[in-house]
């Protein structure tokens, strides 16, 4: 896939790098601290996946949707790595880009895939580094968001409009269909063959498109 939209991507990468901001203000990664205890509620407001994990791949947090789609509490993560919780197909998945974004200091948007509990699974992962004062890295922080639907909305349509496309070579024959109400219209370039090039995407006059209708129909 491209990685989904460019939506979707720009608004993960503002919501991790908020998050990050806000967990560089805590002086130490600890539920006992005022600071990082508003952090977990924060992180708890949103229904993708939130999570932070130390250079050795140990999670030292993970949010409540998090440890929903794994049956577990937030509080069963830590101290624990990917393999204990998706397996070790997925979680060599997980390492490498998680390497990766530790050794080049770089935040990174991929799209990650796992089968849990026999379901295939895709979420749109945006990972990052996170610091000590010093400007050291510390571990990474990230979040997933599960878009296996769109995905699957995505290549269903993708599928549907490839075959028809497949059909109309065949079959001789194109298609325009007009929204006048709407003001929008799709005109394929078979259609736009057949009547000689006439007719592009733009809208055209009503008494224009008449001229095209057959006087039986």
């Amino acid at each position: 896939m491209a990685v989904t939209d460019g939506e979707q991507v720009k608004a993960l990468q503002l919501e991790n790098a908020e998050l990050r901001r806000k967990l560089a203000e805590s002086e130490a990664l600890s539920f006992a601290t005022p600071f990082f205890s508003a952090l977990t509620a924060v992180c708890n407001t949103t229904s993708d996946v939130v999570f932070a994990k130390d250079l050795t791949g140990a999670f030292i947090f993970m949010n409540e949707a998090g440890a929903r789609l794994a049956g577990c509490k937030s509080e069963d993560f830590l101290g624990g790595r990917d393999e204990d919780f998706y397996g070790e197909a997925a979680a060599a998945q997980f390492r490498k880009v998680d390497q990766f974004v530790i050794e080049s200091g770089e935040t990174q948007t991929v799209e990650e895939n796992l089968v849990f509990e026999g379901e295939y699974l895709r979420f749109l992962s945006v990972k990052s580094p996170f610091f000590d004062n010093n400007g050291k890295v510390l571990g990474t922080f990230g979040i997933a968001r599960d878009v296996t639907k769109d995905l699957q909305l995505h290549d269903e349509l993708k599928w549907e409009r490839d075959s028809r496309v497949l059909a109309q070579k065949a079959g001789g024959f194109g298609i325009w269909d007009l929204d006048y109400a709407a003001g929008r219209q799709y005109v394929s370039t078979e259609c736009g063959d057949l009547i000689g090039g006439e007719l592009d995407n733009a809208l055209p006059a009503l008494n224009a498109f008449w001229r095209y209708v057959h006087p039986d129909d």
